[in-house]
């Protein structure tokens, strides 16, 4: 319980917010896990920058 509360904090709102895109694509991304993995939250951090 403690690690992915201290990812949380640690990186502060990133992954959380993102800005529409100017073009919008033919296919998008969609993750599937569960909400506190590590690896899902690298991509979406990176996903909705």
């Amino acid at each position: 319980m403690a690690t992915p509360l201290m990812a949380t904090l640690l990186r502060a709102s990133n992954g959380i917010q993102s800005t529409p895109a100017t073009v919008k694509p033919a296919l998008t991304l969609q993750l599937y896990d569960i909400e506190n993995c590590p690896y899902r939250r690298l991509v979406r951090e990176r996903y909705s920058a």
